[in-house]
């Protein structure tokens, strides 16, 4: 099988204008660094209830209120919407890509919670931008950093909000995550993630996201419209290969269909892309979307 197209869209990881392999990648769209932690790019829609509005009716404004009042009022509860005692949910699993590992963990974020970040994000559309690169080459993708100061001026805090829930799950997962992927424990203090929205033409080159060792874990949570409007977008996983100018084979040891509400850890130095997206549809919220997060010693 061949690697991922490499024609457009191929924005996945712009941490570094060229990795350990000798890709080349954008770094214009790399956010502020953070302690112990940086993120990159990814993302995706789904189908909302019935009883909220349309999202073309959501406006920056109105989303917080939208979204369940319950969700801001347990951010302090006692749990804090951690996993007790940091153990995988019944929804996970654990597999090899070949010396490395990989977690799996399918429906990782309660129903509200995932519906209240999926309004937030397509309420603020008007957010997202383009890479740093030609619209030729950029195809469908669209980005949004997280981080804290440009939150700020930008008016998406909401979002912010809503991705709150998501990193407190991680964070409390992560004692297990370390032991499950083999990865020696380090302090994390937060998780900054990027969004990315990937529509028709979306897709990311082979790549591994461990430069100069600085990252050891690589987090990725999807979620979409459901039922899905796209197709592609699948992650892809290769097999090292030192022999290869590439640093990888050309052939794919393992390919993950972009599922709603999955979440993906796995070691940064494994090599991974992601096939082109094909969709039929310009609407946002029709898009591949993907939070991603990348970890490592401060």
């Amino acid at each position: 099988m061949q690697p991922a197209s490499t024609k457009r869209g191929h924005i996945e990881h712009p941490l570094n204008r060229r990795s350990s392999a000798g890709s080349i990648y954008q770094s214009q769209i790399l956010p502020k660094p953070v302690p112990f932690v940086r993120s990159p790019i990814f993302l995706s829609g789904f189908s909302l209830p019935s009883n909220y509005l349309s999202v073309s009716q959501f406006s920056i404004i109105n989303c917080q209120a939208i979204i369940p009042n319950i969700l801001f009022r347990s951010m302090n509860s006692p749990d804090d919407n951690a996993n007790p005692g940091g153990a995988l949910p019944s929804t996970a699993s654990v597999s090899s890509l070949g010396p490395v590992k990989m977690v799996q963990i399918a429906q990782f974020l309660p129903k509200d919670e995932r519906d209240a970040l999926f309004v937030s994000v397509c309420a603020n559309q008007a957010s997202f931008q383009r890479p740093g690169i030609p619209r030729s080459d950029a195809g469908g993708s669209l980005y949004l950093s997280l981080d804290s100061d440009e939150c700020d001026r930008s008016g998406v805090g909401p979002v912010r909000e809503a991705t709150e829930f998501l990193s407190k799950r991680i964070l409390g997962l992560l004692p297990t995550l370390f032991t499950a992927l083999n990865i020696d424990p380090f302090a994390v203090s937060k998780i900054p993630l990027t969004l990315v929205n990937g529509l028709d033409g979306h897709n990311g080159i082979p790549h591994a996201d461990s430069i100069d060792g600085r990252f050891k874990i690589s987090l990725l949570y999807y979620f979409h419209r459901v039922p899905k409007a796209f197709r592609g977008g699948d992650l892809e996983f290769y097999d090292t290969d030192a022999a290869s100018p590439k640093g990888h084979s050309d052939e794919t040891s393992a390919r993950i269909d972009h599922q709603d509400n999955l979440l993906i850890a796995f070691s940064s130095q494994s090599f991974h892309g992601v096939t082109e997206v094909q969709c039929d549809s310009d609407d946002f919220a029709d898009g591949r979307f993907a939070a991603i997060g990348f970890l490592g010693p401060q």
